[in-house]
């Protein structure tokens, strides 16, 4: 299974992908013109850990355009964030919203219950 990490946060990234990358396959990305990119490129990925609130292209515009696309339809969103106002908007778009800061081990099992839902 493949994650896709987007957050502009090192520290973030860095924690996140050390706890996942025993069980998935994981690719980073600190920007979300660079996931963009990614999926544009042809990769594909099971599951994006998402955070809203970054420079530029924010994760909310993010997860509009990659729901535009027939390969990312369907592609499991979890929407991580500090501060974010308008929840409702974010579900649009989103399997799941997870405040920061969150426990790791509750990130785990949020993203193997999504995997399994979507399987």
């Amino acid at each position: 299974m493949r994650i896709l990490i987007v957050d502009d946060d090192d520290t973030q990234t860095c924690l996140v992908e050390t706890v996942l990358k025993e069980e998935y396959d994981i690719s980073v990305c600190h920007s979300g013109k660079a996931a963009l990119e990614a999926v544009f490129a042809g990769q594909s990925f099971d599951l994006i850990l998402l955070d809203i609130q970054m420079p530029g292209i924010n994760g909310l515009q993010v997860a509009q355009r990659l729901r535009r696309l027939p390969t990312c339809k369907s592609t499991p969103v979890i929407f991580l964030s500090a501060v974010y106002e308008n929840y409702e908007e974010a579900e649009q778009f989103s399997s799941f919203f997870i405040d920061k800061p969150y426990c790791l081990s509750k990130l785990q099992n949020h993203i193997r219950l999504i995997l399994q839902a979507s399987a």
